[in-house]
């Protein structure tokens, strides 16, 4: 495998070499960001003009608002690293993908019976031993989801607090005015 990927960027570096009007890196990039995104030749320009990280993976300079070439140049990217090249392409994304999706896989399955995460457990004393456990749900580590007890000055319990308050300062005054006159009379 590694070997054939050695041949395939010999044979993109040759290409390289004949034509300079766009490099390799633009024409391999582009093309990969269309296929790992399914976008068809203008979709994939405009995608490519919007997304900085985009532009630096086809390897531009710096980041530019207008398009760094016409959709139209896509075929002609085609047709100049050839069907066998974009096959060999095409073939490397469906092999990361499936891998991906493998290991995706391979973490939200639960571990197997009689298998351990910590390695072997008969190796531990019997007192330190522990019994594996089932795993359920997901577990939320991300602060941003974290509920917090926290009032909002719109909250209608604010207003209620902030009544109860006056209600109390009001009658704290009523009853010093009523006690001062009956001590002045």
């Amino acid at each position: 495998m590694v070997a054939r990927r050695r041949e395939v960027c010999q044979d993109v570096q040759k290409i390289n070499a004949r034509s300079k009007a766009e490099s390799v890196r633009v024409a391999l990039g582009t093309l990969y960001i269309q296929e790992r995104q399914q976008l068809d030749d203008r979709e994939t320009v405009q995608q490519i003009t919007e997304n900085p990280y985009y532009q630096y993976f086809i390897g531009l300079p710096s980041y530019q608002d207008k398009p760094p070439f016409h959709h139209s140049l896509m075929t002609h990217f085609r047709k100049r690293l050839g069907e066998d090249i974009i096959s060999q392409i095409n073939e490397w994304i469906l092999e990361e993908e499936a891998q991906r999706k493998q290991g995706d896989k391979d973490k939200h399955d639960p571990p197997q019976e009689g298998s351990s995460d910590s390695g072997d457990s008969s190796s531990m004393p019997p007192d330190k031993q522990t019994t594996p456990i089932a795993r359920k749900g997901k577990l939320l580590l991300d602060a941003t989801c974290e509920p917090a007890d926290i009032t909002y000055p719109t909250d209608l319990h604010l207003l209620n607090e902030a009544r109860e308050k006056l209600e109390k300062i009001v009658d704290a005054s009523t009853n010093n005015t009523t006690n001062n006159k009956a001590t002045s009379s």
